[in-house]
């Protein structure tokens, strides 16, 4: 038997998808408790700050492109949860993230920092909505998937 056998295959893809998502949000943690990636020594300090920052900001926006795959997929496999559902609900937000994930992800010639982008970033400007929809996405999986029971079964195999 496998999982699939359990539950819609729709549902474990999904999963992956935010999994993907949620190591880039993992790797952004990881960038904050190292104060930073790794920047060419030689340049001046105030240049390898400004460095270290942009490329902090482009891992985010790695991440919230990659989260509204998981939205997208969510709404059309027709998946349904409270949380989730009111935060989505939200549709200034959500195409404006949809947006966000096209100039992120597609080739904006006439621009450095898309206007699309932009959108996004003022319409959640703090990060609140984001984290909370992939807060909510990580109850979502744990609640209809049963992840810790596979953890425990990959724990012991390994024993």
């Amino acid at each position: 038997m496998t999982l699939s056998d359990h539950f819609p295959l729709e549902l474990i893809r999904l999963h992956h998808h935010w999994l993907v998502a949620d190591s880039v949000k993992e790797s952004i943690k990881a960038y904050r408790r190292a104060g930073g990636p790794e920047i060419e020594p030689r340049l001046p300090e105030p240049l390898r700050q400004i460095a270290q920052q942009l490329s902090f900001f482009n891992v985010l926006k790695v991440w919230y492109a990659l989260l509204y795959v998981v939205i997208e997929g969510y709404g059309e496999i027709a998946l349904s949860s409270n949380v989730l559902d009111e935060l989505l609900s939200d549709q200034e937000k959500v195409q404006a993230l949809r947006r966000f994930r096209n100039a992120v992800f597609h080739f904006q010639g006439d621009v450095v920092f898309s206007p699309k982008e932009l959108e996004f970033l003022n319409a959640d400007f703090e990060g609140e909505w984001i984290r909370k929809v992939n807060k909510a996405f990580d109850k979502f999986f744990s609640d209809h998937l049963p992840i810790r029971q596979m953890l425990e079964d990959f724990e012991k195999l390994a024993k």
